[in-house]
């Protein structure tokens, strides 16, 4: 998480999520964020991308699973640059 802030240090996560499925120990919450890419990555090869200064909008989501105080999850999502980008998550929720 600390290197996904120095990347896009400037990344808002809009709460309360709009979409909250649950049954038993299991979450699924969907939602979207607007970072700005700010920051160098480092891949593991070495190589640098450098930062673009491009702001862009993502949906996501997030599966947890709740175990007595600990959380195991999972993520996934997909992103639009101005429409420009892949489809979204659900119809719906496009903007």
């Amino acid at each position: 998480m600390r290197q996904m802030l120095r990347i896009f240090p400037d990344m808002h996560v809009y709460t309360p999520y709009p979409i909250q499925i649950g049954s038993g120990d299991w979450i699924t919450v969907i939602t979207r964020t607007t970072p700005t890419f700010r920051g160098q990555v480092v891949l593991p090869d070495d190589k640098v991308i450098v930062p673009t200064g491009k702001a862009f909008d993502v949906e996501f989501g997030q599966t947890t699973k709740w175990d007595t105080s600990l959380a195991w999850s999972s993520r996934w999502g997909r992103s639009s640059h101005g429409g420009q980008g892949l489809s979204p998550l659900r119809p719906s929720l496009s903007n």
